[in-house]
């Protein structure tokens, strides 16, 4: 008993850290300062504490979510983990990037949720470092597995774009948002791919479009948040 409970103690002391170093990265973000470091430690930290979880007892979480259903929200990881992925492909650390995506989808078992987001950082790390033919098949392999996941699309659109196949990027475009489809929450990112596509092939009739629909869609989301902000302001 006293083993165990020793070492519940020291895994409430690495969430603690976890916490810190999470935290700091937010201050950090908010001062206008960034230190990539901070979060480089943060992630270090996370992976020992899901580690010292998972000795102590094996079955701890089999997915992602789980961490912060387990912890009442209480350090928000799914969160930070997101946006770990964003800050590295904005500084373009794409080796770094491709590396902790890697490991994180080896992590969890990914059963109920699809690891979307790291999968489509993959293809971005990947063609940020130009190894194009090795994105042009990962984006192959997910589609084939996931082809009714917009982000699968819109990474193979990607993923065929870099290898020259301008033709087989247009297919897909065609097939999932043919001319007159409104661009919603769930397919923007394959009118993201579109627009590149169609300025890299010097479409502008079809840019023109595309363009049009993503700025309906802006204005769209504009309206609801201001309409949120009457609502929020009317409770208050």
């Amino acid at each position: 008993m006293h083993k165990n409970h020793k070492g519940e103690k020291q895994v409430n002391k690495q969430w603690k850290r976890f916490s810190e170093a999470s935290q700091k990265c937010y201050d950090d973000m908010a001062a206008g300062k960034i230190h990539l470091t901070v979060w480089d430690q943060a992630y270090q930290v996370l992976k020992e504490v899901i580690a010292a979880e998972r000795e102590a007892n094996p079955a701890y979480v089999r997915e992602l979510y789980e961490i912060d259903e387990g912890n009442d929200l209480k350090y928000q990881v799914e969160d930070w983990v997101l946006d770990y992925q964003e800050m590295l492909d904005t500084l373009q650390e794409h080796k770094k990037l491709q590396k902790v995506c890697e490991e994180l989808i080896a992590m969890f078992q990914w059963e109920e949720y699809s690891p979307t987001d790291l999968r489509f950082h993959v293809m971005i790390a990947l063609q940020g470092q130009e190894k194009y033919q090795e994105a042009h098949a990962y984006g192959e392999r997910w589609f084939q597995e996931e082809e009714d996941n917009p982000y699968a699309a819109a990474a193979l659109i990607y993923a065929r774009m870099g290898v020259e196949d301008d033709a087989g990027a247009e297919q897909l475009v065609e097939r999932f948002i043919p001319e007159g489809t409104a661009c919603t929450e769930e397919n923007d990112v394959l009118f993201g791919a579109a627009e590149k596509l169609y300025e890299k092939t010097g479409n502008q009739e079809a840019e023109a479009r595309i363009l049009k629909a993503l700025e309906l869609y802006d204005q769209e989301l504009e309206q609801y948040f201001e309409t949120m902000d009457q609502e929020d302001l009317s409770f208050s």
